[in-house]
């Protein structure tokens, strides 16, 4: 527990800019603003400060930062998915590169344990998802990209719930934070294909930036114990000097200096 709290207060202070930039959004923005650059400006600055938390957790080309690195693929193009969403004409572009996203996301939490009752429930629910929403999109390309979509942000959901581990621990927490991370993700797009297919929500920019944001933090937020579970991954495998290469610790066994590539 002692752990879990050293590791806690290390993260805290790194989460203050998302939090603050988060609440001026929401603030100056109750309402979207299609085209606005301040409202563009201020839209993507939270998902900025989350690429910031995931690279001074550590990044370099090494296996024990494999988790890292694929995390911050999906907030990159998540930050660009941001952008084009903000004008109008954009939306498919837009939701090609969120696919993108949960691609890299889906790769971070990867396959193992694979735990298929959990992806069978998903798929059930992707399926309900699916039909209830883009049968009424105006064109048939939407349709497709749609059921593309549907099905990779449901395996990112199964697979971020699938590695949560019930226990005590700090890497218990982390994955426990992108399974909520990915459940709101899916709550989030949900809401936005409601509102732009079958009916205009009440507050609709509101629920669907703070279950977004909420997403990406929790998301974000699963970095911080990456390195710790890659590293005993690959010493069980028998690549201890590549582990510590891959990552220097400090005397508590949390992550201290890290190596990064420039």
């Amino acid at each position: 527990m002692t752990h879990i709290r050293n590791a806690l207060k290390s993260a805290g202070p790194r989460l203050v800019p998302f939090l603050k930039s988060a609440a001026i959004f929401f603030i100056l923005f109750p309402e979207k603003s299609p085209g606005h650059l301040l409202y563009l400006l201020f839209k993507c600055i939270p998902i900025c400060c989350l690429i910031g938390f995931v690279i001074s957790h550590g990044l370099s080309l090494s296996d024990a930062y494999a988790y890292n690195r694929r995390i911050l693929i999906g907030l990159c193009f998540s930050l660009l998915g941001d952008i084009a969403l903000v004008f109008d004409g954009f939306f498919l572009f837009g939701m090609c590169l969120f696919a993108v996203a949960q691609v890299a996301y889906a790769w971070a939490f990867g396959m193992s344990p694979l735990r298929p009752r959990v992806g069978l429930s998903a798929s059930l629910v992707a399926v309900a998802a699916y039909l209830s929403v883009f049968p009424r999109a105006n064109s048939v390309l939407m349709r497709y990209v749609g059921l593309v979509y549907t099905t990779l942000i449901f395996v990112m959901f199964w697979r971020a719930i699938a590695r949560v581990r019930f226990e005590k621990s700090l890497g218990g927490c982390t994955s426990l934070a992108g399974a909520v991370g990915a459940a709101l993700f899916v709550v989030s797009d949900f809401c936005i294909a409601v509102n732009k297919f079958v009916t205009p929500l009440p507050h609709a920019n509101a629920v669907i930036m703070s279950t977004y944001y909420g997403a990406q933090l929790g998301i974000a937020f699963s970095v911080l114990d990456s390195q710790l579970d890659r590293v005993v991954s690959l010493s069980a495998k028998g690549s201890d000097d590549d582990a510590q290469k891959g990552l220097l610790k400090n005397g508590n066994g949390f992550p201290g200096k890290r190596v990064c590539a420039h």
